[in-house]
């Protein structure tokens, strides 16, 4: 599979916001919806342009953030955090995620999935911490720009699962 880059998502950006310009200068019979659409735009394009940075994780997964729509799963392993840790970045390449940034120290991979006909595209940000011996993990999936995910984020997290699962199996 190709990977993105992110003038790819710029030009992608751009070209939706030419043509929701367009649109709305044939059809729009007021300022106001004009104003509104092109706000949104501009948004779309904010989003679209800074999903692929795992700097920005506090505006995709904030409960202030309308705009996307967010699935979120903890669980706790009887492994070292740094035996889960190996394990993860294997298991979430098998589920298909695209790994962008991985710290070890912390504990943080953070990862995308692509664009289909349901999505534009969800962020995933798995992070885990370990006490006495027990990590947790803390699963995290949101849309990037959508406010329904047609069940996208559950499946990653049940795709997530599964391929640790099988992982396991000898």
């Amino acid at each position: 599979m190709k990977k993105q880059s992110p003038s790819y998502s710029i030009f992608i950006g751009l070209l939706l916001l030419i043509a929701l310009i367009f649109v709305l200068n044939q059809y729009a019979t007021t300022n106001i919806l004009k104003i509104t659409a092109f706000i949104i735009a501009v948004v779309f394009i904010f989003s679209l342009v800074v999903r692929k940075i795992a700097w920005f994780k506090p505006y995709f997964t904030s409960k202030f953030n309308l705009l996307t729509n967010k699935t979120r799963h903890k669980q706790e392993f009887d492994f070292s955090r740094d035996l889960l840790f190996d394990k993860m970045l294997e298991v979430m390449t098998k589920a298909g995620f695209k790994i962008s940034k991985v710290n070890k120290e912390t504990g943080d991979i953070y990862a995308t999935t692509g664009m289909s006909w349901l999505s534009w595209g969800e962020n995933i940000y798995v992070t885990m911490e370990e006490v006495n011996g027990i990590t947790t993990v803390d699963f995290f999936s949101a849309t990037f720009f959508q406010v329904y995910d047609w069940g996208r984020n559950e499946n990653n997290y049940r795709r997530f699962i599964s391929e640790f699962e099988d992982s396991l199996t000898i």
